[in-house]
């Protein structure tokens, strides 16, 4: 495997279970009712540890990958010198902070009370100073400035939606149990239902001018690899709206007369946005380490 695939997918896991640590953490933290807050702590435990685990096994090989990227690759992927020049770059200086932020996530796993609000300001951290690198880090004088804010709100935006869908899941998993306290889990739905409308605008607004940013809507899409992936991703983003939307006012008000039936289409589509959005950040990994035009 060349060094190149094997960063697109470390940059792929790292995405991945840092956004299901945010969006994992801010569920329980902050949008789940007291009552159901402690069943939920113990449902996602598992998913949170090896999230938090992942994030941080991404962010040391992230480094090694960029050593062997900045050198002649695998042998000096290996070398401690290379890793020492790759942290004197303007990649390495963001990184340090993944670094220690990834390493004090893991102090927040054990069963403590308020771990989960902990959790969610490293992994808020995490993901504002990865609009530090890549392309919006390399846009010079106030245009770059506003691209890695924009960039930020991006990310948390994405983080919140795309780390949400499991708990979401479980939770709606959790109401087809008859013997569950389904008024709390209810409520959990409809705090994430109210703020996903806002994380999801973010989404698109914060995408639309990030592009624009870049100047890539200038570029005949066949004539950039970047753009071509940039369109794809903004098709898979398209599919999961519109299951969203058909989830929040169809499906859902439907759950008065046919709960039973409502609640097993809501828990195949949430599966459905699951395997969507992963796609949608592989596309993303894949065609961000492409030039813009």
């Amino acid at each position: 495997m060349s060094i190149a695939i094997g960063y697109v997918l470390c940059r792929w896991l790292h995405f991945a279970a840092l956004m299901q640590v945010f969006g994992v953490s801010c569920f329980i933290g902050f949008l789940t009712p007291s009552v159901y807050r402690a069943r939920m702590r113990d449902a996602m435990h598992g998913i949170l540890t090896w999230s938090a685990v992942i994030t941080l096994l991404t962010a040391v090989m992230m480094v090694v990958l960029q050593a062997g990227m900045m050198g002649d690759g695998w042998r000096d992927s290996i070398r401690p010198a290379v890793w020492q020049a790759v942290m004197q770059t303007s990649f390495g200086q963001v990184w340090r902070y993944q670094l220690c932020f990834s390493a004090l996530l893991l102090f927040c796993l054990p069963e403590r009370k308020g771990r989960e609000r902990a959790a969610f300001f490293l992994a808020s951290a995490l993901l504002i100073s990865l609009a530090w690198t890549g392309h919006a880090a390399a846009t010079p004088g106030i245009s770059g400035t506003l691209h890695r804010l924009n960039n930020s709100l991006h990310l948390l935006c994405a983080g919140y939606w795309a780390g949400g869908l499991y708990p979401f899941w479980r939770t709606v998993r959790y109401l087809r149990n008859p013997a569950g306290d389904s008024a709390a889990a209810v409520t959990a739905l409809i705090h994430f239902s109210f703020w996903g409308h806002l994380a999801v605008a973010g989404v698109v607004l914060s995408g639309i001018l990030n592009g624009g940013l870049l100047s890539v809507w200038e570029v005949p899409v066949w004539r950039s690899g970047y753009l071509t992936g940039l369109w794809l991703k903004m098709f898979l983003v398209c599919g999961l709206i519109a299951i969203a939307v058909y989830n929040r006012y169809w499906l859902i008000p439907r759950m008065r007369k046919a709960r039973e039936a409502a609640l097993r289409l809501l828990a195949r589509n949430c599966a459905l946005q699951v395997m969507l959005m992963l796609s949608a950040l592989f596309t993303v990994s894949f065609f961000a380490t492409l030039a813009p035009h």
